[in-house]
């Protein structure tokens, strides 16, 4: 199973036996021949990937050529602007770039002990599923703006910093598996809140969790299959009961596994995540406009992806549970988002 990727444009798996290498809408992937491709099989799925991009090159570099030079314009007319009208930053502790040349996939931090973060494409999916009612009904939703989220679960280091500038007041065990890297977990919603109001005055920029709908958009990568990589779990993509491998009873640290096709790590499995979203026993109501969903029981917030220590079915992009918002679980952590300027 060849992996290819990341490139600037999007990153993905090109598999030699689905050579249509479907990409989110705009994007086309962007693959190389692996130096010990020696089978025929694999070079024949490269050609047609290949062929692929060759195809869609063209304007695909126009538009970023196109929005990249409106973002050199802009910053040269606000380069010159600064020199006529010097100005102060308040309420930041580190200067952040602009958000106006980003562009989908692009990688940043907004400080250099800020998550990092990945610019996710607006778009369009069909949310949920029919494998158990509190996925129903599946609804389409459309994400009308690109957006940025966590590339990975915030991890421990991330959290105590938060603690040693006095943002956060908890500091969650580790279960003795380790701390550094791995993502911080056995935190409730209201911690994880805490921590994105620390991280928003911090940064200059305003942080929260992403809502249920960005969230499963960003974890799908323009998958409709049950995992991102595919309709079957299989061994070696993501950190669960019956996800392979000989330490599925703890977490992995963030990015041990491969990332799906926006640049996410660990959407499966790992550390359940919390997101902006009240709890509903179903979809029925739902917006569908990928804003959170701020009515039902908001005493029980939304958890998705599953966990280190969940079956298979419970690691699937459109899996959804609840947990109560103050109450702290061992298995539980998050990622952070962050609306674009």
């Amino acid at each position: 199973m060849p992996r290819y990727g990341p490139s600037r444009a999007c990153w993905g798996t090109c598999y030699p036996d689905r050579v249509d290498c479907k990409a989110p809408q705009g994007f086309a992937w962007r693959v190389s021949v692996p130096q010990r491709a020696t089978t025929a099989l694999f070079v024949r799925g490269h050609v047609k990937c290949y062929r692929l991009e060759i195809a869609r090159r063209k304007s695909w570099r126009s538009r970023i050529t196109r929005r990249r030079f409106m973002a050199r314009l802009a910053s040269a007319a606000a380069a010159m602007v600064a020199l006529v009208l010097p100005f102060f930053a308040v309420g930041s502790t580190c200067a952040a770039e602009a958000d106006e040349g980003r562009l989908p996939g692009e990688l940043f931090r907004d400080c250099p002990d800020c998550p990092e973060l990945v610019i996710v494409p607006s778009g369009e999916f069909d949310m949920g599923s029919n494998a158990k009612p509190t996925e129903q009904p599946v609804h389409h939703v459309s994400i009308r703006k690109d957006f940025a989220i966590g590339r990975r679960e915030v991890t421990f280091a991330e959290w105590d910093r938060c603690v040693a500038a006095s943002g956060c007041t908890f500091s969650p065990p580790d279960q003795g598996w380790g701390q550094g890297d791995r993502p911080v977990t056995d935190v409730s919603w209201d911690d994880a809140e805490e921590f994105v109001v620390w991280l928003s005055k911090t940064a200059g920029k305003s942080y929260r969790l992403p809502t249920e709908a960005e969230w499963e958009y960003a974890a799908r990568g323009g998958s409709t299959t049950p995992y991102w990589w595919g309709k079957d779990v299989g061994p070696g993509h993501a950190r669960c009961a019956e996800c392979g491998g000989s330490e599925s009873g703890r977490t992995a640290p963030v990015g041990w596994y491969w990332p799906n096709a926006f640049g996410l790590y660990d959407t499966a499995g790992n550390a359940a995540e919390w997101v902006e979203d009240c709890w509903n026993l179903s979809y029925r109501g739902a917006p569908n406009d990928g804003s959170a969903w701020t009515s039902g029981d908001c005493s029980l917030r939304v958890l998705r992806g599953g966990s280190f220590g969940d079956k298979a079915i419970a690691v699937r992009s459109s899996a959804r549970f609840r947990y109560d918002e103050d109450v702290r679980y061992y298995a539980n952590g998050f990622r952070v988002a962050r609306d674009l300027d």
